[in-house]
């Protein structure tokens, strides 16, 4: 018998809980009890296992007690027995992959019994002084028809949540809508949990059977000097060896960059001068002059200089006694 167990808050303080218990009881006179079948429990906080006939007395031949550890502290422990009769020292108890107790399988006493198998629920005050059913969490218990190694027990509390239930993705941590300037970056974050290993494939646009990102596989996508292009819905799906999940749609955001002038350039020999700009690299800007604000002219494209950075001059403006500019996108 195997399995996962958290004590409940009302198993602290009483003697006995059952965890699983298959047997049938009839009176032996005053002082004994017929018991086959078995019964797995946990006693004072600790482990124990009881078997075949079982005197009802202090002196319980057939309870083998674990010394420890104390299983009270809130916690998921992974508790078993095992057993092989041919073996004077076949039977033990463990916590947490680990050997608690060795006993004796050997003593005469049947396994084999009509009863009703029971998990956590004791229909009556009977063996061991059994009062309470047990109280707490159990999980993924399993009974098997042969003795389990040691190597074996080790491997199933060794792996956790990732050995028998077969978990598929979940999303804890939905992404969420981005708002970016053009030539800026976006980063889309997921949180999920499931069987490892979980697979990630970011997609663009609205359902699972939008295009994939290229190269966008793990669970936060990272979008680099963000075009107009990038603009959109994007999800992503997730998946491991038992299912997939896809995530809620998520909207990015991409508004026109605030041009901002950084230099100027003046060129005496001339009488012209070149203005330098901030903008969004690949865009086209036009460049317009006007002299009293109302009426614009435009004087052709700026020039992209490179790393974001836009520059105009204006050939004739040694003929003008003022002139304002500004820099449009078409």
């Amino acid at each position: 018998i195997e399995g996962w167990i958290k004590v409940g808050s009302t198993n602290l303080s009483q003697a006995n809980a059952l965890l699983v218990e298959k047997r049938l009881y009839a009176p032996m006179g005053n002082s004994f009890l017929q018991a086959n079948g078995f019964s797995l429990l946990i006693q004072q906080g600790t482990l124990a296992f009881g078997f075949g006939y079982t005197p009802n007395t202090t002196n319980n031949t057939r309870l083998f007690i674990a010394p420890g550890p104390d299983l009270r502290d809130g916690m998921f422990h992974h508790v078993a027995v095992s057993m092989d009769r041919s073996s004077t020292n076949g039977g033990r108890l463990y916590v947490d992959g680990q050997v608690v107790r060795t006993f004796n399988p050997t003593v005469p006493g049947s396994l084999s019994t009509t009863a009703p198998l029971n998990f956590a629920l004791n229909p009556a005050n009977l063996f061991g002084g059994i009062s309470t059913s047990f109280s707490g969490l159990m999980d993924e218990f399993a009974i098997y028809a042969r003795a389990l190694a040691a190597q074996e027990i080790q491997s199933i509390a060794a792996a956790g949540a990732a050995g028998k239930c077969k978990v598929p993705p979940t999303i804890l941590t939905q992404p969420t809508n981005q708002t970016v300037t053009v030539g800026s970056n976006a980063t889309f974050r997921v949180v999920a949990t499931g069987q490892l290993p979980l697979r990630y494939q970011w997609l663009k646009g609205l359902s699972p059977f939008s295009p994939p990102v290229v190269g966008a596989t793990n669970s936060t996508l990272n979008l680099s000097n963000v075009q107009f292009t990038a603009a959109g819905s994007y999800l992503v799906r997730i998946t491991n060896a038992f299912g997939s999940v896809i995530s809620s749609n998520v909207v990015l955001v991409v508004n026109k960059a605030q041009l901002t002038p950084v230099g100027l350039l003046r060129y005496e020999q001339t009488s012209q001068w070149t203005l330098q700009f901030a903008g969004a690299s690949g865009e086209n800007y036009l460049v317009q002059v006007s002299t009293n604000l109302s009426d614009w002219t435009t004087i052709g494209p700026a020039i992209d200089l490179g790393d974001g950075n836009f520059g105009f001059s204006d050939p004739e403006q040694g003929t003008r006694e003022a002139g304002f500019y500004r820099i449009i996108q078409p």
